[in-house]
């Protein structure tokens, strides 16, 4: 023989396995949708009503995550019990993120002041912006009404 085993049918070697491989497995396709659409699911009720409990407790993960490092390198070095000096990084970065917070939003005003100064004059009516003629008596504007069209 050739190195292929032989049943009653002919040959079902290599080729029968690769048949076997190809062909979709249904359940099982049908079983990964479902647990997709859920997790679509469960991500949209997640952002939609679970976001406002669940953000201080990621925030307070991500910040874990940020300050791991930095403890493990100050205690390793310094000697100092873990916990104070996570404490104190805590505050350090609470503090600096408030204060750029702050900054931030001085800016944000800052800019928005300037934007409402340079735009002054847009939106008004064109005799009330400053350095434009003032109406003339036959315009929609001045005194004389416009004839009316209902008797």
């Amino acid at each position: 023989m050739d190195g292929k085993e032989q049943n009653s049918h002919g040959y079902h070697g290599l080729q029968g396995r690769q048949a076997q491989q190809s062909r979709t497995d249904w359940p099982r396709l049908a079983a990964m949708i479902f647990c997709i659409g859920a997790a679509v699911v469960l991500l949209w009720f997640f952002m939609n009503h679970a976001l406002g409990v669940a953000l201080p407790f990621l925030l307070a993960w991500l910040l874990s995550l940020v300050i791991r490092p930095l403890v493990k390198r100050l205690t390793a070095r310094s000697r100092l019990p873990r916990g104070p000096v996570a404490a104190v990084l805590v505050l350090l970065l609470t503090g600096l993120a408030g204060w750029l917070c702050v900054l931030g939003v001085r800016r944000a005003v800052s800019e928005l002041e300037n934007l409402i100064l340079r735009l002054g004059g847009v939106g008004r009516m064109p005799g009330e912006v400053p350095g434009w003629p003032p109406p003339s008596p036959r315009s929609w504007t001045g005194s004389t009404p416009c004839p009316s069209t209902f008797p």
